[in-house]
């Protein structure tokens, strides 16, 4: 890895990798230099170009995943069925050997796994566990504390949470049945804190059993030009390769409102915001906004949610539901204490 890369910046390398050429012997693998323009590299590039043959590598695609998973759990007990498998795949696109690690992983520790639905959610888990943050600076890999089970919400707004979750479901189905169907869905958690918005996400990813990122708006924000937009694309290139679903927790601070134009900085701003409407419409996984205050994010990115949804204060038996249920274990409330007040 990153074979060429060095050898196009230092000389010693260069020399030792041309030499070796002369040779005509052996044979060298590496990857594109492209991709690690930018990471703190000197200017100048060394021509160490010639006689480099370059092949082109797809990826595998979901039928190759499915077919990979099914083969690598055919020794156990609870092999999985092409349905199954097929879902693996969907959710998670790892490569073939990171599939076969979690597989190995997970036949080890129980070889009489059950039941292909069983053995099915016990490799999600493990998917989600091997996935890793390559920007925690940006980002932060969290491991949901709240589960479906665990929200008291009005029906009306757990229905439309369980949509957002079917159309990330079904997105394949919809793909081809749905002529210019796109696969990612954007909604906006709006409401006063305190109302369930980031607990909601959390609950969603782990239904889902996706990774789920929170996003540290701090460290996307930057005062050099141009910074904010690298930061946004590597945060979104490493959640698209994962499938999570991308949080934007107290996200007015950078979906804001675009100003008028009156000096460069404006204008700058105003780029970053267009550049953040165009990544946050091609997102193809499940994108997760959440704020206090609804109006002060920009129109254009209001058009483009597929859901806004409004987190209300909980009603009076909304509240008694939340207490009886944060007690658990040996504790219980005493008789005299009346959660209707």
């Amino acid at each position: 890895p990153k074979g060429l890369y060095f050898a196009q910046r230092f000389t010693a390398l260069s020399n030792v990798l041309n030499a070796w050429q002369q040779l005509n012997i052996g044979m060298l693998i590496c990857d594109d230099p492209q991709e690690h323009v930018g990471e703190g590299a000197p200017d100048s590039v060394l021509p160490f170009s010639t006689g480099v043959t370059k092949l082109n590598v797809e990826p595998i695609d979901v039928s190759q995943r499915a077919g990979i998973w099914r083969q690598v759990t055919q020794s156990s007990k609870g092999a999985l069925t092409q349905a199954d498998a097929l879902w693996l795949a969907q959710l998670y696109p790892l490569s073939l050997n990171q599939i076969r690690h979690v597989a190995q992983q997970v036949l080890a520790q129980s070889q009489s796994v059950g039941s292909s639905e069983l053995l099915c959610k016990t490799l999600q888990q493990a998917c989600i566990k091997s996935y890793q943050s390559k920007h925690q600076d940006l980002a932060t890999l969290a491991q949901p504390k709240s589960g479906w089970d665990d929200m008291v919400l009005p029906e009306q707004l757990k229905g439309q949470l369980l949509e957002l979750m079917q159309r990330i479901r079904y997105r394949g189905v919809l793909q081809t049945q749905i002529r210019g169907f796109r696969p990612g869905v954007q909604a906006l958690f709006w409401g006063k804190p305190g109302t369930g918005k980031s607990m909601a996400a959390e609950a969603m990813a782990a239904e889902l059993m996706l990774p789920l990122y929170k996003v540290n708006l701090a460290n996307i924000a930057s005062k050099w030009i141009g910074e904010s937009e690298k930061h946004l694309a590597k945060l979104f290139d490493q959640a698209e390769r994962q499938h999570a679903v991308l949080l934007f927790d107290e996200a007015d601070a950078i979906f804001a409102k675009r100003s008028e134009v009156s000096s460069s900085h404006d204008k700058n701003a105003n780029m970053g915001v267009s550049f953040l409407l165009q990544r946050m419409e091609n997102y193809s996984g499940l994108l997760l906004l959440s704020t206090n205050f609804k109006n002060n994010l920009d129109e254009a990115f209001l058009r483009r949610f597929h859901s806004v949804i409004e987190f209300a204060m909980p009603n009076n038996e909304a509240k008694q539901h939340l207490w009886q249920s944060a007690w658990q274990g040996p504790t219980y409330l005493s008789k005299d204490i009346d959660l209707t007040l």
